[in-house]
């Protein structure tokens, strides 16, 4: 698991501090699923940016459009 970072030295903010917090317990919403992919070259990519590279990738492609 990784560390915290430190905390910022007062010197270096302007007196106004807000909080931000990161709840790892919840996972993150999903706004893609990825039914749109299709092949580049030898890579499989999404419309929302995201894209495989690697073995297999048929089979990924078939699952993801069976999935929709």
């Amino acid at each position: 698991m990784s560390e915290p970072l430190p905390p910022i030295p007062d010197e270096s903010l302007d007196g106004y501090k807000e909080e931000a917090a990161i709840h790892r317990d919840q996972p993150l919403p999903r706004t893609c699923d990825h039914s749109m992919v299709k092949f580049v070259g030898n890579n499989l990519q999404c419309g929302c940016g995201a894209g495989w590279t690697g073995t297999n990738l048929t089979d990924l492609y078939n699952l993801l459009h069976k999935a929709s």
